[in-house]
């Protein structure tokens, strides 16, 4: 399997041993290899008599891909892994596992004896012992000795877990594998962005708001769910007045609920408007209470999703208003002992000032009885 790099500077080759080589395409000279035997090395065959670190079948890359800028390369082939190498630093990413199905061939990694005869495995032996006669026509082997297909309208070889085909997509964010299991697209991106339903001509984002600039927030709404557009549908939604949500939950079929709710869900962790998404969580409850007890199964995880978003909040806000009371506590009761403190003092002033003046009268009175006494005095004398 050979691939070039997008530049054309460089072309990556991969052999039966599961070594990746990296040439100059100009002189022909080998730029670094990298190994990926034991970064594909899968399970093990019904037929291979040892353990998959010990497999007799070869574990090669037969599909290779380079990312948009060059630097990454995916590999796939004869394993059920698929694996991502940085081509500079020569070192594996990350490895991934395409499939668990445990009726493909290559999927179990030990070896279990009690399934190994002297005649070989178990899975490989036709049993004509036991079942009817129509049965016995059903299974028995009439392909001859080391053949793997006899009739073609019968499968007698299972189907081995590999990958055919690997390829990056062009920004470089997903790409796909097309395996025994089906054509797998993966992407670091968690959410589509577009993944239309119901669409006609009429549906499109311009028209959906030209209905909510007229104010036909139910009608905008739903062709925004039918566009299934995440930023257009988080606009529309958060854009209804709290007045108008009761009216546009009535009007919504109850098939587009669901997915009203994961926004809701979405927003009550992002959005600080803990009312507004509050008020829709109430609106909807109260008015497809009925549909969503019916269907509480189908949308378990939504509904779970929702209620772990609306204990998160609860829990968060509970704690920060108890802490908050307790403050409250601290400072009024602070405020009353100031209160009391001043007036105690202002007490202990006037008393204070009391004595002073008593002590003062006291004085002046002693002075005046002082005066009096001479004057007497003089007068018993003549």
């Amino acid at each position: 399997c050979v691939a070039v790099r997008p530049d054309g500077d460089q072309v990556c080759s991969a052999d039966l041993t599961g070594q990746l080589y990296f040439w100059d395409p100009q002189d022909g000279t080998l730029e670094g290899t990298i190994e990926g035997r034991k970064d594909i090395m899968g399970g093990r065959r019904r037929d291979d008599a040892r353990e998959a670190r010990n497999a007799t079948h070869s574990l090669a890359f037969t599909s290779l891909c380079y990312s948009a800028d060059g630097k990454c390369i995916l590999a796939g082939g004869n394993s059920k892994y698929v694996c991502i190498y940085h081509i500079q630093q020569r070192v594996l990413l990350k490895r991934f596992e395409i499939t668990n199905n445990l009726s493909l061939d290559g999927i179990l990694t030990y070896l279990n004896s009690k399934n190994m005869t002297e005649a070989g495995p178990l899975a490989l032996i036709d049993d004509d012992d036991g079942g009817s006669g129509s049965d016995k026509e059903d299974f028995k082997d009439n392909s001859l000795p080391g053949a793997k297909r006899s009739d073609f309208s019968k499968r007698k070889t299972p189907l081995v877990a590999r990958t055919k085909c690997v390829k990056f997509s062009p920004d470089g964010r997903q790409w796909a594998a097309a395996s025994t299991e089906g054509l797998m697209i993966y992407s670091l991106d968690q959410n589509l962005y577009f993944d239309p339903q119901d669409l006609d001509m009429e549906v499109t984002p311009e028209n959906a708001e030209i209905l909510l600039e007229e104010k036909q927030y139910a009608k905008a709404l739903v062709m925004a769910l039918r566009l299934n557009e995440q930023k257009l549908l988080k606009k529309m939604a958060e854009t209804v007045p709290m007045g108008e949500i009761l009216s546009v939950v009535s009007s919504i079929p109850i098939h587009y609920i669901e997915r009203i709710l994961v926004l809701i869900g979405e927003g009550i962790n992002s959005s600080p408007h803990l009312q507004f998404y509050l008020t829709w969580v109430q609106t909807i409850l109260t008015i497809h209470g009925k549909s969503l007890e019916k269907n509480s199964m189908k949308m378990l995880s939504t509904l779970r999703s929702v209620h772990k978003a609306l204990s998160t909040k609860y829990s968060s806000i509970s704690s920060i208003c108890q802490d908050n009371s307790y403050t409250l506590r601290y400072l009024t009761k602070q405020k009353v002992v100031q209160n009391v403190g001043s007036s105690v003092s202002m007490g202990s002033n006037k008393e204070s000032k009391t004595k002073k003046v008593d002590q003062g009268g006291g004085e002046e009175q002693s002075s005046l009885e002082k005066n009096k006494n001479r004057k007497r005095k003089p007068q018993q004398n003549e």
